[in-house]
């Protein structure tokens, strides 16, 4: 029975569940039927303002406030690197095997690459960009002359990996956005590409789709940002045969080669 219990759980984590409704588990294919009414028991969500550290409990605006103080006095890339890595304050942070920063030239880039979240492989191994998408993203940048090794630098802008692989609530996504505009600060590239949906809006400050947002020039603090797919949606889609999808993400890329020459 013990195992079978940590098999559930395992599941539960798999899919993404990482938060419960009540403090207790509640049977519901034993409900009563009462009348022909079914008493059921009331279940009331609770959003976690406040995230708890040692006993003690902070509100995200305060952690917003706390990484905003942090990265007002690093003075270089390398400092905020070790500044991000012992943060603590991000509720995912708990949940996750890896703190994932990014991975490239540090120097004055021709090319930042903002994506999503880390993925399983680099959770577990604490590589950037290791596994499938960045297999993918190094074929990507290889088709257009660039790599990681000479002039760009890829980074995901939510460091830890949500249970299951969901995105990151707002909230969550407040307690980091400091270092993402920090980082890109440091780096000074030439071209941003933002790929994925979580990216593209959070560097633009918009809330629009990416389907309306990809392969369109638009701007941020001077630096031209072309949004395209994320590299899950395309490597997806290449195995599903849906050839259009990674078509409109070539073309995007080929943007960026042109942008860059």
């Amino acid at each position: 029975m013990e195992n079978s219990n940590i098999d559930i759980l395992e599941f539960y984590v798999g899919a993404g569940v990482d938060e419960t409704y009540n403090d207790v588990p509640f049977n519901f294919l034993s409900l009563k039927n009462n009348g022909g009414i079914v008493e059921n028991k009331p279940i009331q969500k609770v959003f976690e303002e406040n995230f708890k550290v040692e006993n003690n409990l902070i509100s995200i605006s305060q952690i917003h406030k706390m990484a905003m103080d942090i990265c007002a006095n690093v003075a270089s890339f390398d400092e905020l690197e070790n500044k991000i890595k012992e943060f603590d304050y991000c509720p995912l942070k708990v949940k996750s095997s890896s703190t994932i920063i990014g991975v490239g030239n540090k120097v004055n880039p021709d090319l930042v690459v903002l994506t999503e979240i880390p993925n399983a492989e680099e959770d577990k191994s604490g590589i950037a960009f290791s596994g499938d998408t960045g297999e993918l993203l190094n074929k990507i940048l290889g088709a257009i002359g660039l790599s990681f090794q000479t002039n760009v630098f890829a980074m995901p802008v939510m460091f830890y990996r949500p249970a299951g692989g969901r995105m990151p609530t707002a909230e969550e996504m407040d307690t980091v956005k400091p270092f993402v505009f920090k980082a890109v600060e440091f780096l000074k590239p030439k071209v941003i590409l933002t790929m994925g949906g979580l990216p593209s809006s959070l560097i633009l400050n918009v809330s629009d789709t990416i389907v309306s947002l990809r392969g369109k020039w638009a701007d941020y603090n001077g630096v031209p940002v072309m949004p395209t797919f994320s590299l899950q949606y395309i490597l997806n889609a290449g195995r599903q045969g849906l050839k259009e999808v990674r078509l409109k993400a070539w073309e995007d890329v080929q943007e960026v080669q042109k942008r860059l020459s």
